[in-house]
């Protein structure tokens, strides 16, 4: 599976996007769904021929306004999706992790996460990630405008929503 979401590469702020291949057809389709909310996303098909892998990596995480990984076990058990972690959790950037299944959290990760509020997208299909989606849209707007997202956000959906993560 192709992701049809071609990664950012402008100088605005974005968001990362850490996931373990293994989950690429599970997590193409929430990047695609934040991608045409207007969210600008960085992911790893955006490292072309040639270049040094780490070295884009952690460009690209020094450079985001926030980090999402998506937490399945098989993420859990990548040593590429942990590093990336441990360095945004060094760095002190907001992290934003997208809980995809419902497992508990071992070791490193679970250390990393503790005090981090998931958002759960335990078994909802993709056409019910509105909710989750606006609260992420709220969490990582601006904060000189919040109440403008919020709005949008109650715009968009129709209805008042709860931004709690």
């Amino acid at each position: 599976m192709k992701c049809s979401v071609q990664p950012y590469e402008g100088e605005k702020p974005f968001l990362f996007f850490s996931y373990c291949h293994a989950d690429s057809a599970r997590v193409y389709p929430l990047i695609e769904a934040l991608a045409q909310r207007g969210f600008r996303i960085w992911y790893d098909s955006g490292i072309t021929i040639g270049d040094e892998w780490p070295e884009v990596i952690a460009q690209k995480l020094e450079k985001c306004a926030a980090f999402l990984p998506a937490i399945t076990p098989a993420y859990c058990r990548s040593h590429n999706c942990k590093n990336e972690l441990t360095f945004q959790v060094e760095d002190k950037k907001l992290i934003l992790p997208l809980k995809m299944d419902e497992f508990p959290l071992i070791g490193g990760i679970r250390l990393q996460l503790a005090n981090t509020q998931m958002v759960q997208l335990c078994g909802m299909a993709p056409g019910s990630w509105a909710d989750a989606i606006a609260a992420l849209e709220y969490r990582a707007a601006d904060y000189t405008a919040v109440d403008a997202a919020i709005a949008k956000a109650e715009a968009k959906y129709g209805r008042s929503i709860d931004l709690s993560l």
